[in-house]
């Protein structure tokens, strides 16, 4: 024990740069930021991944059979759904056009109803559509002439008396056979035989008519 203490100490050499080393880092390095993790992106992308392949998987459909049945049957009844829309839509247009026309042919019946009217007399019907009338203010003359769709044929006979309209002689209408006493003045049953030689050669005859009626 007495050499252990006699014996000289070691010279240990002290060197700046280890120590420095062995201290631990500067106050530079430990403020510098250090490299980001590299996990991040990895599960980025993973957690992308798992979405789309969730949107892409569908849940299963075990009765595939009876869902196309289903399918089919509601394109079947679209279909005719959308027939149906284009019937009605058509059924509109043709009843908006029918009442146009309906229109226009009352303005036409009206203005072939239009007085005056004149009376004539049926004295043949080749058809239902056609008659040869003799206008009773034309002195005998016979006119082929249409029958309009509303006068009643049933009441149209040979020598029946009928109304014509005053412009183109068409029958638009039938007069009963007990006539009324006023149309009968106006109609002129025969043409006079005299003649306006026989009555212009009457010259002194008028004279003494006029004087007597100024006396």
């Amino acid at each position: 024990m007495g050499n252990e203490m006699n014996r000289p100490t070691e010279y240990q050499h002290h060197d700046p740069k280890q120590s420095k080393e062995v201290a631990g880092p500067s106050k530079r390095a430990l403020d510098r930021p250090g490299p980001q993790p590299t996990s991040f992106g990895r599960k980025r992308k993973k957690i992308a991944k798992d979405t789309t392949d969730s949107v892409k998987k569908l849940p299963p459909v075990t009765p595939y059979s009876r869902c196309f049945l289903k399918v089919m049957r509601a394109d079947r009844l679209r279909d005719y759904l959308l027939m149906e829309e284009e019937f009605l839509l058509g059924q509109g247009k043709y009843a908006r056009r029918l009442e146009r026309i309906r229109i226009m042919e009352q303005i036409q019946l009206d203005k072939i109803r239009e007085s005056p009217l004149i009376i004539g007399t049926i004295d043949e019907m080749p058809d239902e559509s056609h008659a040869i009338v003799t206008p009773n203010t034309d002195g005998g003359t016979q006119f082929y002439t249409r029958v309009m769709s509303f006068v009643d044929r049933e009441q149209l006979e040979p020598g029946g008396t009928v109304l014509l309209n005053h412009k183109n002689y068409y029958v638009v209408g039938s007069l009963p056979g007990d006539i009324s006493p006023l149309i009968t003045m106006m109609r002129m049953e025969k043409a006079p035989l005299e003649s306006y030689a026989d009555i212009g050669g009457l010259h002194d005859q008028i004279q003494e008519i006029k004087a007597r009626i100024k006396s």
